[in-house]
């Protein structure tokens, strides 16, 4: 379909957007066709543009260029504080309730803090670089900074999907490889030997005997301990399996989940003398119950 001819007989050129003037040479009133929905109905973008007359055609060019290549219109005016409300309802209805409440309390104690009054689209990699090293110099370790680092991570690539933001910072974030040895990975904070024996020594003849005993053997998490069942012993193969976990709920119940990765369903070998306990436990058990 050509545009209609002028007086001279030449098509009209094709404006790209309407333009109301409100100051001429100073403020106009910009309006731009972005599509139409099922129903027909036309939908377009509106915004108060300051400049000359010439200066706003480049800016009606310039919506449609970041229409067609799916990037926000106008600059993002969140805070980072108010997208951090909008990243933790999203996580409400996508996550467990653990996770939730884990997530939250990460950002209501540390990021928000740090963080929740700038804007969203000016926070930059050096700013979150600055925050890891403000962490480990408060004395947080490697541990808790990867969590924040990976929490961050999430809530960046939200805003980067939801056109808040062109790209997320943590491209250019890393975490000190010095930070590596603390007592996080390097084993200080864990029992040795000596204190394990000491500690099912002074655990004999108490209820969850046998439970501390399977706990030093396969390193298992507390839920995963807690959520075992008979059908995960295999006692020919002389193995123990993970299939669930048994999380804590608001209402006030404990409920069994599957683990979130393929790598949280995993089998363990169990040693022979384990392999007595666990049988010294079922039967305890059975006779228990009758």
């Amino acid at each position: 379909m050509t545009n209609e001819p002028d007086k001279a007989g030449k098509p009209k050129a094709r404006r790209t957007g309407r333009r109301e003037t409100v100051v001429a040479g100073k403020k106009y009133v910009l309006g731009v066709f972005l599509s139409r929905d099922a129903a027909g109905k036309r939908h377009y973008h509106s915004e108060t543009f300051h400049g000359s007359a010439g200066q706003d055609e480049g800016r009606i060019r310039e919506i449609i260029r970041r229409h067609r290549a799916g990037e926000a219109i106008r600059a993002n005016a969140d805070t980072f504080g108010a997208f951090l409300d909008e990243w933790i309802e999203a996580k409400r209805l996508s996550v467990a309730e653990s996770s939730h409440k884990t997530y939250k309390q990460t950002v209501e104690k540390h990021i928000r803090p740090a963080h929740g009054n700038k804007m969203l689209i000016t926070l930059t990699a050096d700013d979150v670089q600055r925050f890891y090293g403000k962490l480990h110099d408060d004395g947080a370790g490697l541990v808790f900074i990867r969590h924040v680092h990976t929490v961050l991570g999430m809530v960046f690539k939200l805003a980067v999907k939801r056109k808040k933001l062109m790209g997320s910072p943590m491209a250019g974030v890393e975490i000190p490889k010095e930070w590596g040895q603390d007592e996080d990975e390097d084993g200080a904070a864990a029992m040795t030997a000596d204190q394990v024996a000491a500690f099912l020594k002074a655990a004999e003849g108490e209820r969850f005997e046998n439970l501390f005993k399977l706990a030093f053997q396969v390193g298992f998490r507390p839920g995963e301990l807690l959520a075992l069942k008979w059908a995960d012993f295999d006692l020919q193969a002389k193995t123990l399996r993970v299939n669930h976990n048994i999380v804590f709920r608001k209402a006030g119940d404990w409920y069994l989940k599957k683990p979130k990765t393929k790598k949280g369903k995993r089998t363990l070998p169990l040693t022979d003398a384990m392999i007595e306990v666990l049988n010294r436990q079922r039967k305890a058990q059975l006779e228990a119950r009758l």
